[in-house]
């Protein structure tokens, strides 16, 4: 009573429509081609993965994401600031004489101490769900880390001591210029906002897009050592691994360990990935990131024998821990100040420093083939700045014709 008779149902039928589904469903998963973007933390791996979603997805960026980006610039900034302030004093403590210019003389200034005490009210904010009532007080933040970052020459000093001496955020000075604007209510990030803040990945995102009726799944996974164990589970049927690694990390130092250098670090990492059982039979695509910040590095005169070498350099990048560099040297051209000076012909001095970065991207580049143990395994090299959409997109077009060929071959058809 109260059932319901089908006479019509028919079990074989059922299991018939249920098994062919799956087997689609089976052919339309192999189909997908699955990208891994790997690399060490704060590689550019994120700010590229944004970037393709603004490529190729017709929406572009979800408006979640900007309201995300507006949270996390002011988190960073505050955070920023006050991390330079405290630098600033360590930096003078280790050697008063080489970091004079980094001590801040608090007396000096009497409305120095009222600005620091305004930015230490907000080290814990996250800038989420605030009411009417905050919006004066972030205005008047705002005005102290601009007073602090345009005043206080310390601050000045000691930012251009990031890099090898601590780690540090990239692109913090662009929002540091315009951090007024940013701690006022009307404020709404745009593209470029988005693509320069630096947000860390916990966890794994993914996106899909169809291009020529080709589809392709695109995982970013987290960077920093605490993340990488979480890779595992990402590494079934990879058509191919995107490795990125920032260029301008030579001059860096890790956010997890500030002993170790960045780069180094990198090609490490690169090593273990390269050779895993993993990825035996998969693409390796090697995206050498953020050449235009080490581009501006190179015109300030740092390049990177002072990376790459066996010396224990006092101060230099490979003598923090003691643990220099064991691997191969670099003896190539270096862009010196001397260069600048000496060379009065405009043309002459940027062909001259043309052939000083290419010959260090091409030793950079060739440190990472080195690390392959197969010398057959093919890795597809290409420099990128993930924040030029112009670069992104042709850099991947040639990356989808990579990824289907070799998607071909496995299949038997080339």
């Amino acid at each position: 009573m109260g059932g319901v008779c089908c006479s019509s149902f028919n079990k074989t039928d059922a299991d018939s429509e249920i098994a062919d589904y799956m087997l689609k469903n089976k052919e339309a998963n192999k189909a997908v081609k699955k990208l891994l973007l790997l690399g060490s933390g704060s590689s550019g791996k994120s700010t590229l993965f944004k970037q393709l979603k603004c490529i190729f997805n017709p929406w572009g960026l979800d408006q979640s994401e900007f309201i995300e980006t507006t949270h996390s610039i002011r988190q960073n900034i505050v955070l920023g600031i006050l991390k330079l302030l405290q630098k600033s004093q360590d930096l003078y403590d280790s050697n008063h004489d080489k970091y004079s210019k980094c001590y801040i003389n608090l007396d000096a200034d009497p409305n120095l101490i009222n600005e620091i005490q305004v930015i230490l009210q907000f080290r814990h904010e996250t800038f989420e769900n605030l009411d009417d009532t905050k919006w004066d007080q972030l205005q008047r933040l705002g005005e102290a880390i601009d007073y602090i970052w345009n005043n206080v020459e310390g601050i000045k000093h000691t930012f251009t001591e990031r890099g090898s001496r601590f780690s540090f955020a990239d692109n913090m000075e662009y929002f540091f210029d315009k951090c007024r604007s940013i701690f006022l209510e009307e404020f709404y990030p745009t593209h470029e906002d988005v693509l320069k803040c630096r947000i860390r990945t916990t966890g794994m995102v993914e996106i899909t897009y169809e291009i020529k009726d080709s589809f392709f799944n695109i995982y970013d996974v987290g960077g920093q050592r605490n993340e990488r164990k979480k890779w595992i589970h990402s590494f079934e049927n990879v058509t191919a691994v995107i490795y990125v690694a920032a260029l301008s990390h030579f001059d860096a130092v890790c956010f997890e360990d500030e002993s170790q250098n960045a780069m180094h670090e990198s090609i490490s990492l690169f090593n273990e990935i390269c050779n895993s059982k993993w990825f035996r039979k998969t693409a390796m695509i090697l995206f050498l990131n953020k050449s235009d910040l080490f581009r501006e590095k190179l015109m300030e005169c740092l390049n990177i024998d002072k990376c790459f070498n066996n010396q224990q350099q006092k101060g230099g990048i490979n003598s923090i821990n003691g643990n220099g560099w064991d691997g191969e040297e670099y003896h190539g051209p270096c862009y010196k100040e001397s260069d600048k000076l000496n060379n009065s012909n405009i043309n002459q001095d940027q062909q001259y420093f043309e052939h000083c970065y290419k010959s260090q991207v091409d030793f950079i580049a060739k440190l990472y083939y080195d690390q392959r143990q197969n010398e057959d395994k093919k890795i597809f090299t290409h420099i990128t700045n993930a924040t030029d959409r112009t670069n992104v997109e042709k850099v991947f077009w040639d990356c989808q014709n990579i990824v289907i060929r070799k998607n071909l071959s496995t299949g038997g058809f080339t």
